[in-house]
């Protein structure tokens, strides 16, 4: 269970009875939502009872979920943003008609299911248009075998021409294969490598995006000491979600070269909606 927690936003738009204003309470915050296990939602009869369709029920608060499943034993609950809202509801949409938000009250809101998710809006999605004039490769996150046969390709191809010093390349080679296992980790929906030449001297630089998620919610700082790995997060226009940018490069000496390159790649990124 989460003690103590409270969506005040949500709480003045229910109070409101505005559904729009919900929609974007959830966007920027979270809500509690009861559970049958950690990975599976609960919901309630509906209309027809124990028939579908159901009824999903959300809450401001611990303490709302508390007061609505008072004598029952079974009070597993979890936080979920607009996100996992969205997803659970539109993966559901002919086992559930209606949300009800607050049932205990005192400003219970029921709203339908279509409702609900075009008040959430569509779920965002972001570019990320790399600087042109510049050697890119980009790796296949969705796929396992084809991320690493790429970059097996890119160490054994393309860095002994940036890197042409033999005794430099297994260390180059090491921060290409942890950059992947860090972009993996995190989920990112993008990974790229920049490496080339500049001037005399090798250059490389690997970026790794994360997915959209709510603003504000999940700025963790980096867990490492490396001066060679950093972020940035990039909001989107209407300040409701953002993306990490995770970077690093080989040697803190790149510095120079790396850095304005990823001022580059932030300037590229681009906001937008998935279809």
């Amino acid at each position: 269970m989460i003690d103590g927690y409270r969506n005040r936003a949500l709480e003045a738009a229910l109070a409101a009875a505005d559904v729009d204003a919900v929609g974007a309470a959830l966007r920027t915050g979270q809500v509690v939502v009861p559970q049958l296990d950690e990975a599976r939602i609960r919901v309630f009869p509906g209309d027809h009872g124990d028939r579908p369709p159901y009824e999903a029920m959300l809450f401001s608060s611990q303490e709302k979920l508390d007061a609505f499943v008072a004598k029952d034993a079974r009070r597993r609950s979890q936080l979920r943003d607009a996100a996992g809202v969205r997803d659970f509801l539109a993966a559901n949409l002919e086992e559930i008609a209606h949300v009800t938000f607050d049932p205990e009250g005192p400003a219970r809101l029921r709203v339908s299911v279509t409702d609900v998710l075009k008040a959430l809006g569509p779920k965002p999605h972001v570019d990320l248009r790399l600087p042109k004039a510049q050697e890119w490769y980009v790796v296949d996150m969705s796929d396992e075998d084809v991320r690493d046969y790429q970059l097996a390709d890119l160490a054994a191809k393309v860095l002994p021409k940036v890197q042409r010093t033999k005794s430099e390349q297994p260390e180059w080679a090491q921060w290409m294969t942890t950059a992947k296992e860090t972009a993996v980790e995190q989920g990112a929906a993008f990974l790229a490598y920049w490496l080339q030449r500049v001037g005399r001297r090798p250059a490389g630089l690997a970026v790794a995006l994360d997915r959209p998620a709510p603003f504000g919610l999940v700025r963790h700082p980096m867990q490492t000491d490396m001066t060679t790995v950093g972020q940035r997060w990039v909001a989107s226009p209407d300040r409701h979600y953002e993306s990490r940018l995770v970077y690093s490069f080989p040697r803190r000496e790149l510095i120079d070269l790396a850095l304005p390159t990823v001022d580059l790649v932030v300037a590229t990124l681009s906001w937008g909606e998935e279809s």
